[in-house]
């Protein structure tokens, strides 16, 4: 089974979880144009930004923090 990816960024306490998506793996978010369109155009609006890929695999470290509290903002990115 394939990891799927919740982008973070610690900065601002924000995350894009690519739920209207139909991509949530790493191939998936790469391949599918408005996926990798919306993951660009948010690392090229939040330059300086602490922002990483976490997956919802027992390996990466960032998935141990509570996500709870950050904004969903999958949807606010693509207007701004």
């Amino acid at each position: 089974m394939s990891v799927s990816y919740t982008l973070v960024n610690r900065t601002k306490r924000e995350l894009i979880s690519f739920q209207h998506l139909p991509a949530s793996s790493a191939r998936e978010i790469a391949g599918y144009p408005p996926a990798a369109a919306l993951t660009a155009w948010y690392f090229l609006t939040r330059r300086g930004d602490e922002i990483a890929f976490v997956g919802d695999d027992d390996n990466d470290p960032v998935a141990d923090e509570s996500l709870n509290e950050y904004k969903e903002v999958t949807d606010w990115s693509l207007a701004n």
